[in-house]
């Protein structure tokens, strides 16, 4: 991987440390038995600062897959004018608590959307990174750029 990117597998341990804000979700999946929610989405890893004389901020982008385990009580609100690309503003934990299992502890999740929410809990995440960041004057790499839409966690 590259600079930015210090490992190709993020988990809720590096939570504290990421940022989805304005993250583009191409494709959202629930895989029914494994208690999965899968995103499929363009991180943006850094904001570069506008070199002079453009006004433009540019970015570092990594497609990548993120990865909830353990889900249950899963809730949603969308509203969509234009279904052109959902966009994150945000993803929260809150209320941490054991499993009854023990070992894991399980959060209640919020993943704010500038279309809605989505809300669930679950144990929590692995997030893969499946190319290096490319620098773009977007901030999503683009659907034929990515290689389409992924799921893959490898």
């Amino acid at each position: 991987m590259s600079t930015l990117l210090e490992k190709a597998v993020w988990t809720e341990h590096d939570f504290d440390q990421m940022g989805w804000h304005d993250a583009s979700v191409y494709g959202l999946a629930l895989l029914p038995g494994s208690l999965e929610l899968l995103l499929d989405i363009d991180y943006i890893l850094r904001w570069v600062d506008p070199v002079p004389p453009s006004p433009n901020y540019s970015f570092w982008v990594s497609p990548a897959t993120l990865a909830f385990q353990g889900v249950q009580d899963v809730e949603s609100e969308f509203s969509f004018l234009h279904i052109e690309c959902l966009t994150i503003q945000g993803i929260k934990r809150a209320d941490p608590k054991p499993t009854p299992t023990g070992g894991l502890t399980d959060w209640q999740w919020s993943i704010e959307l500038h279309q809605g929410r989505l809300g669930f809990r679950a144990h929590g995440f692995r997030q893969f990174f499946r190319r290096p960041p490319l620098h773009t004057d977007g901030q999503a790499i683009g659907l034929n750029s990515r290689g389409g839409l992924s799921f893959a966690q490898e």
